[in-house]
């Protein structure tokens, strides 16, 4: 049975008061409530107050109970009882404690996005991705930034640059589609980026609405700027193509036909239609040979030859028809038996001084 504390005899001395810096002494004491503040905070009983967490007279219910009751309930507050303990009543931490310090930072997605790095690291990505679509199937400047990244790995140069080496191999795969590209089609590429990030933010519609009509003007002057460089393309090959009308066909009359035999032969298309048979007269040497156009009759014939050193050296009926001739290329005779096909009949004139072409056709009789 535990005995009540003895009273303490008259004659043993009070305790003395502890001794304050004077200015700490000049300071007014803290009121009880704000003293017990910290203590209501972590959830502490009474008696925690009593034994002198909340500021009452010393000695009063301090018994050892009291104080394991306290000193439980503070390991049962937890962390914000523990911080606001700390702090003053003002909100300031109070001196000699420190705040706690929690775990790391777990990286996440949005983390890495909002540091400098990420950021630049996810536009250059960005960029060359958007550009790829126009500057067509090209691996060119993806190899270049990959051998960047390896030069400048081997001259070391990662720690010059401070770890934005893969960055700087990054802008050289967006300068080469850059290059391979208008900016017309930039404009169109960073359009469509700030619709994909107008979108990424909805319901907030606004950046959504300002990338929709960028990317319909970026692609209205896309579209523009395609068709002016298709016709400055076709005006930038039209005196070629005249050059090469005047250079047509064979500097003789009687030598088109060993010409025509020893392509055929050879299954050179374009040295037959694009050189020595008129333009109308093209589909009817693809028509006589069943063909849909020139190219796959010249391959027909090409495929019927049997004998291609002899098939160039046939020798056709021939006769004078104005300042050309008129050859009958359905009587091709090799001296023995036929090295190919016979081709019809050919009607050759002149188209320029020196030059003379296939104007005429029709084909053999069956």
């Amino acid at each position: 049975m535990d005995r009540p504390p003895a009273e303490p005899p008259p004659w043993l001395p009070l305790p003395r008061p502890l001794e304050h810096p004077p200015a700490l002494r000049e300071q007014p004491a803290a009121p009880s409530d704000v003293r017990e503040r910290p203590v209501r905070a972590l959830g502490l009983p009474e008696s925690a107050v009593r034994a002198g967490w909340g500021g009452g007279a010393p000695g009063e219910g301090a018994t050892g109970a009291g104080r394991e009751e306290a000193g439980g309930a503070r390991k049962a507050a937890g962390g914000a009882g523990t911080s606001e303990y700390r702090r003053t009543a003002d909100g300031r931490p109070r001196a000699g404690w420190a705040e706690p310090v929690g775990p790391p930072p777990v990286p996440t997605w949005r983390r890495f996005v909002r540091t400098r790095r990420g950021a630049v690291g996810l536009g250059i990505v960005a960029a060359a991705l958007l550009l790829w679509p126009f500057a067509g199937p090209l691996w060119i400047p993806w190899l270049a930034g990959f051998l960047a990244l390896i030069l400048l790995r081997l001259l070391r140069l990662e720690t010059l640059l401070r770890g934005w080496d893969v960055h700087a191999a990054g802008l050289v795969v967006v300068a080469g589609m850059m290059i391979s590209t208008t900016p017309w089609a930039w404009a169109l590429a960073a359009s469509i980026g700030v619709l994909i990030a107008g979108l990424s933010l909805l319901p907030a519609w606004r950046l959504a609405a300002l990338g929709a009509v960028l990317c319909l003007l970026a692609g209205a002057g896309y579209v523009w700027s395609t068709i002016e460089a298709e016709r400055a393309a076709v005006a930038a090959y039209a005196p070629v193509q005249e050059r090469s009308r005047q250079d047509q066909g064979a500097p003789r009359a009687n030598g088109v036909l060993p010409i025509m035999l020893n392509r055929i032969a050879q299954g050179s298309p374009d040295a037959i239609c694009d050189n020595l048979l008129a333009e109308p007269v093209r589909a009817q040497f693809a028509e006589a040979a069943g063909q849909p156009d020139c190219d796959a009759a010249v391959h027909a014939l090409a495929a019927q030859v049997t004998d291609a050193g002899r098939y160039a050296d046939a020798e056709a009926p021939s006769s004078q028809a104005g300042d050309g001739l008129s050859v009958d290329a359905c009587a091709l005779d090799w001296g023995a038996k036929p090295a190919g096909p016979q081709l019809g009949h050919l009607t050759i004139t002149a188209a320029a001084p020196s030059r003379y072409l296939v104007t005429g056709f029709r084909p053999c009789r069956p």
